[in-house]
């Protein structure tokens, strides 16, 4: 087609003279393809015949393809590998419980399969707004991490004092880095707080005196607005007024030492002291002043101290 149009071209827009002669009865080679109507201004004789196509071989190219298919699956594995090496996909974290209590939201954290070179990280908001993020670590390397979040009791107090069925929305967004500067999202958790309150209710208790020798009281309490204070607790047995120094006050009186968490039950040893009826006492300032409960005990036991009250 193409050798049909350049003649056609030729013949239509190049002049010919008169009396040129055309090689007739042109003789080629065997098994040569000859073009036909090929004008003698061609150079006939040096016409090359086309190469055949190679066959296809099909066995060949599945040798290929599968080899191909070897070295790419081969390819993904390595890189599968290497992310794995760089990605802890096993580390786990979730919040095991968020309370609020004594103006503050209270965390305790599951964390499982967390190294050093991963972090972890609460973002919290209040009402949609953004507050600084919280960096946890798992220091004794337990599983569990424990904390406190102060809150502003001001701005909830105006909030709760503006109308009715006011509650104010707290979210806490639990993140991790686990490789690779990718933040996965762990968990989250959300707290609505409707009240803010101060109240001392009473004091819960029993004794195991005669068995290990403490007594054992838990204190029931709301302190929103943070206004209760060095707490203090001991028993006084029937002896201390009679006691005169110091050192003899000392043999009739048990001091509680507190753990961190004031609303856990408290323990007092009253095993050293003579066995008779006893008081407990418990002390704390109330906005800076001293404050006192004070439970009478009845009954006395051989083993030891006994207060019922």
């Amino acid at each position: 087609m193409a050798d049909e149009f350049k003649n056609k071209e030729a013949s239509e827009f190049n002049p010919q003279s008169e009396n040129k002669t055309i090689k007739e009865n042109l003789l080629v080679q065997e098994n040569k393809p000859v073009l036909e109507n090929v004008s003698s201004q061609e150079n006939l004789d040096t016409i090359q015949a086309k190469p055949e196509p190679k066959k296809f071989n099909k066995e060949k190219k599945n040798k290929a393809l599968g080899a191909l298919s070897a070295s790419l699956a081969g390819t993904i594995a390595l890189v599968l590998t290497t992310m794995t090496s760089l990605v802890n996909v096993k580390m786990k974290a979730e919040f095991n419980d968020v309370v609020y209590e004594d103006g503050l939201l209270k965390y305790s954290i599951n964390v499982k399969d967390m190294t050093e070179k991963e972090t972890l990280t609460i973002y919290p908001s209040r009402d949609n707004k953004s507050f600084d993020k919280i960096p946890l670590i798992d220091e004794d390397g337990d599983g569990l991490i424990e904390g406190a979040i102060m809150l502003d009791k001001n701005y909830i107090k105006d909030r709760l004092d503006s109308g009715e069925n006011v509650n104010i929305k707290y979210v806490l967004n639990l993140k991790g880095v686990v490789g690779l500067d990718i933040e996965r999202a762990f968990d989250r958790w959300v707290v609505r707080i409707d009240k803010q309150t101060s109240k001392f209710e009473d004091v819960s208790y029993h004794c195991e005196c005669g068995q290990n020798g403490y007594f054992y009281f838990t204190m029931n309490f709301e302190d929103d607005n943070q206004l209760f204070t060095d707490f203090e607790a001991w028993i006084e047995d029937a002896f201390y007024e009679d006691a005169i120094t110091t050192a003899e006050k000392a043999q009739h009186i048990s001091k509680c030492t507190f753990t961190e968490n004031l609303h856990e039950e408290q323990r007092i040893f009253v095993d050293n002291l003579t066995g008779s009826a006893g008081k407990l006492f418990i002390k704390y300032k109330v906005d800076g002043v001293d404050t006192y409960v004070v439970k009478d005990g009845t009954s006395t036991t051989k083993d030891g101290i006994s207060i019922n009250m």
